[in-house]
């Protein structure tokens, strides 16, 4: 049992081994379609006037008109312009790009923007080798298209060197991990962490585990 997204898959056998050794319980808990209603709105909030990105590029000329009568119209620019995007996607972006920047801000010879296509590749291989991720060289990639678009430039994607590095990557990355198996251990320590008088909810969760283990999982024998 497990997620098809190797990157969840691992942080949540982590999640379980660390819950497992300081005998921590872990409950699911069902959530109100109303407060998860909630919880979606706000996480689509972008705060527009907070937003540091937008002052390279275009917005360096943008940002030097003084005329009263435009003001308006530049910050209704930079509206439009993130308006391009959903705001759960803008902060996923935001944080990619963050990350992009503080590795090559921490690198002699790196500059993080404008975005030097060679650079770039070397952050990819990075992400690569570090996360071992399609995913995570697929949002860099995106992340920092989207911004170079929104500063009025060339999407770093469509550099033929970055989409040949892109390629052999992503390549390299599809082979299949095998992943870390359940043991009989592992459900002991479940157990255990239940206690001697464990709630219905435990222990359907932990009949479920072990049912499943017996029929599909069982790796190896204790």
């Amino acid at each position: 049992v497990g997620s098809g997204k190797e990157e969840l898959q691992a942080e949540a056998i982590a999640i379980f081994k660390l819950a497992a050794h300081y005998n921590i319980l872990i409950e699911p808990e069902w959530l109100p379609r109303e407060q998860n209603e909630v919880a979606d709105y706000l996480s689509r909030i972008v705060d527009y006037d907070d937003w540091e990105m937008l002052h390279g590029g275009v917005w360096e000329e943008l940002l030097q008109i003084k005329d009263p009568k435009l003001l308006p119209l530049v910050q209704g620019l930079k509206r439009t312009v993130l308006n391009s995007r959903a705001g759960s996607t803008i902060r996923k972006y935001t944080g990619a790009f963050s990350r992009w920047k503080q590795r090559a801000d921490d690198q002699s010879g790196i500059q993080s923007f404008p975005v030097v296509p060679l650079h770039f590749t070397l952050y990819l291989q990075h992400l690569s080798d570090q996360a071992q991720s399609r995913a995570a060289v697929e949002e860099a990639i995106n992340a920092v298209s989207w911004v170079n678009q929104a500063m009025g430039l060339q999407p770093i994607s469509q550099d033929p060197f970055v989409k040949t590095v892109a390629a052999g990557l992503q390549q390299a990355l599809a082979k299949p991990k095998k992943k870390e198996p359940v043991t009989a251990a592992m459900l002991r320590d479940l157990v255990d962490a239940a206690g001697l008088t464990p709630s219905l909810s435990s222990t359907r969760t932990i009949a479920m585990a072990v049912i499943a283990f017996a029929a599909f999982l069982r790796f190896d024998e204790p």
